[in-house]
């Protein structure tokens, strides 16, 4: 797990929240604090998709933040902050094999559930904090140091 304090706040949101450089992940919720509280739960609901378009779904358990971004942008988009926002997002599960730790030890492999990243607006400061959800024990840590090391590079140009 790592902490990241987003220094470039402005161009973080814009990415987020217009720009496309989040779009890969999926959603596990969404909360925003502004004049009242939104809960967005990013759980795919399976009885609104037809069965065709149901397995045409890349990933079945989440949806992706590219579908979620408009809503989140609409509620948030004025002259005044969110007063608290808390975003948790997930490295789909067909991009975990992209990770050498976790395609070369199936003990992992298989402790492993998802990859996350916290990302929290509040006091008007902004952090992202990493981290791996277990389904299994495993006292290997190589697939979330990597993971660490992914997602530092990929927030270096807010920093």
């Amino acid at each position: 797990m790592t902490s990241v304090s987003i220094k470039d706040i402005k161009k973080f949101m814009s990415d987020l929240l217009i720009g496309e450089s989040f779009d890969i992940f999926n959603v596990k919720d969404v909360d925003i604090m502004t004049f009242a509280n939104y809960r967005i739960d990013g759980s795919v609901n399976r009885q609104y998709y037809t069965d065709e378009d149901y397995e045409n779904l890349s990933d079945k358990e989440y949806v992706f933040w590219k579908s979620v971004k408009p809503f989140v942008l609409s509620v948030i988009k004025g002259n005044k902050l969110p007063t608290y926002m808390k975003l948790t997002l997930l490295c789909p599960a067909n991009k975990l094999n992209d990770f050498d730790a976790y395609t070369s030890n199936n003990e992992l492999a298989s402790a492993v559930s998802r990859l996350v990243i916290n990302i929290r607006f509040e006091n008007e400061t902004l952090n992202v904090v990493t981290g791996v959800s277990y389904k299994g024990f495993t006292l290997d840590k190589s697939l979330e140091n990597q993971w660490d090391g992914y997602i530092e590079e990929f927030l270096s140009k807010y920093e």
